[in-house]
């Protein structure tokens, strides 16, 4: 795009990006803010005891304007109310700008700002190990691995984007990165992004979105003008990473997410998906290709798979002191990946290792406080959920790769979550002595292509 998106010229972006050109004057936020206000108040006065809808509908109404309100008296420093010209897009190319986002653009973001605006982020109230974490692409967390609630939010959104959620263009901090960085939809690039803690996403921009209803009252192609939070050009401060004032450091500042066996079950879905893909792209490198071959023809010499020489190498007899001692697999690994893998390889191999470690945590939480909700309240809904969770195809998937991902000190990275066979069988224990139908958790043994044709 070549400018950073921000309050001053959102409302040209946007219009530029509109498929029909609206004949209006775009209202000011003011004026928007007005019409939401109207139409709040209007579900207020329309308050019926005697019809339940629409007494529902008027205290609704009445705890959205009250919560506006005390929003708009105390908007963020370096956040404002601007005119955007949503232009509704099809749901497939939301997915897929989503798609793209996830698998490519947020990794690289998030290593730009690690990379360069490190002293941004500690100013955000991010620590050491979570700009650790974000220079090989992951969202920051502590050294305990909780993550902070922060997102990577679209200035323009995704599903409101018109034509910048279908034209490419090579984004040039990608470029300046990575010379043979692929093109990008415009919607995704760097200069429509920002770092947002999720008090000022989802409480505060999402929420004032939500009351105007866009997305739910447009097909693809119509637009219609609207009030939004947008980021301000502020003065030798970085555009893409929100910094509150020193005196909202505590009220809008980086913060883990609050433990709970919710939010933590959450990370699992989100940290196994990571992994899967982390997995795909660590497996295509060139050099982890040769290296895998090698090794399960050493394996295989030595009348074993690679996954159970690895458990069997979990100690290093490349340290023993014996003069026949020859090198493990997981040694050999790690002499040739250390010495010519690229930095790119390292980045991929990281966070493998950082996700894993994530996984365990999280898993580690989860199992007691499901154990903890089943002899406090008697609850088996943590216990059936975190089941059902170590069941499905991507976590299953992804542990058995992770068997003959070589490890210095573990032998396998899958060594970190040694304890998973032991949790689900807890977990089925458990259920199984509660009458709960168990195989409704597990997937269907999986089928082949082939045997599906016959």
């Amino acid at each position: 795009m070549g400018e950073k998106i921000t309050s001053s010229n959102i409302t040209q972006k946007t219009f530029q990006a509109a498929f029909d050109k609206p004949a209006k004057v775009p209202p000011s936020p003011e004026t928007l803010i007005e019409n939401i206000r109207t139409k709040l108040q209007a579900k207020i006065d329309a308050k019926d005891t005697k019809d339940n809808k629409k007494l529902k509908a008027a205290i609704s109404a009445k705890r959205k304007l009250k919560k506006l309100d005390e929003m708009l008296a105390d908007l963020p420093n370096d956040m404002e109310l601007a005119t955007v010209l949503y232009v509704k897009v099809p749901s497939t190319k939301s997915k897929r700008a989503y798609a793209e986002f996830c698998e490519d653009v947020k990794p690289a973001f998030l290593k730009y700002l690690a990379k360069n605006h490190a002293d941004d982020l500690k100013r955000l109230g991010i620590c050491d190990e979570g700009v650790k974490r974000m220079c090989i692409g992951l969202e920051p967390a502590d050294k305990k691995g909780n993550q902070y609630s922060l997102s990577v939010d679209h200035i323009i959104e995704r599903s409101g984007a018109g034509r910048m959620s279908f034209e490419q263009e090579t984004d040039p901090h990608l470029k300046n990165a990575d010379p043979h960085a692929k093109p990008s939809l415009k919607v995704n690039h760097f200069d429509n992004l920002i770092l947002l803690p999720n008090k000022v996403h989802h409480r505060m921009k999402n929420f004032i979105n939500d009351l105007q209803n866009l997305s739910d009252t447009l097909v693809a192609g119509e637009c219609r003008w609207a009030v939004m939070l947008v980021p301000k050009r502020v003065e030798g401060q970085c555009p893409y990473i929100f910094i509150p004032r020193a005196d909202k450091v505590d009220k809008y500042g980086a913060q883990v997410e609050p433990l709970s066996f919710k939010n933590k079950l959450s990370r699992l879905h989100y940290a196994t998906t990571r992994l899967k893909s982390s997995l795909k792209r660590f497996n295509e490198i060139p050099l982890v290709t040769s290296l895998n071959s090698t090794l399960n023809d050493l394996a295989k010499a030595d009348g074993k798979t690679l996954e159970k020489l690895l458990t069997e190498q979990s100690r290093s007899v490349a340290n023993d002191n014996e003069p026949s001692a020859k090198p493990s697999i997981k040694d050999i690994f790690d002499m040739a990946f250390s010495g010519y893998a690229s930095e790119k390889a390292k980045d991929e191999y990281n966070q493998i290792l950082y996700l894993a470690t994530e996984l365990k945590g999280n898993l580690e939480f989860s199992f007691q406080a499901a154990a903890q909700a089943f002899d406090d309240e008697q609850s088996l809904e943590e216990t059936e959920k975190l089941y059902a969770m170590l069941n499905t195809r991507n976590f299953q998937s992804s542990y058995d790769r992770l068997k003959r991902v070589p490890h210095k000190d573990h032998g396998s990275i899958s060594a970190l979550l040694n304890e998973v066979s032991s949790y689900k069988k807890q977990l089925r224990k458990r259920l199984v002595q509660n009458n709960v139908d168990v195989k409704q958790f597990e997937p269907a043994p999986y089928k082949s292509r082939r045997a599906k044709r016959r």
